[in-house]
Order: structure tokens, then C-alpha cells, then sequence
């Protein structure tokens, strides 16, 4: 069975150390855990865009 992801662009994301980024694109895995993030520097077919800012649990929550 073929591993299903998706992808969001956030305005803004939120490490778990507290440090900021803007305008990224968050992998999220089937389970809907984070699982990798990229700054959005092209539009991306099949990404949903949120203007709002996404917490990154620590690893192993979430």
C-alpha cells in the first residue's frame, strides 16, 4: 500500500525550540505528523495554503 502524505503552506510555523519561520511548506504523514517542512518559495500544485501559524510538536508528540 502506497504511503499517503500531504502538504500544507503556513503563513508561519513555530519550532519546538521557539524559533519562527515564515511562508513554509509542512509534510505532514498519513498518521497527520509533521514528518518535514521547506520555505514556500514557488507556488505547489495539490498544497492547501492556512494564513496562521502551525506549532511543531516535539518529537514524539502529535
Amino acid at each position: 500500500m502506497k504511503a499517503r502524505f500531504r502538504q500544507v503552506a503556513y503563513a508561519h510555523i513555530q519550532l519546538p525550540d521557539g524559533t519562527r519561520l515564515a511562508r513554509q511548506v509542512v509534510s505532514f504523514d498519513a498518521q497527520g505528523r509533521v514528518c518535514g517542512y521547506a520555505p514556500l518559495t514557488a507556488e505547489l500544485a495539490f498544497t492547501e495554503w492556512r494564513d496562521e501559524t502551525l506549532v511543531v510538536p516535539p518529537c514524539g508528540e502529535g
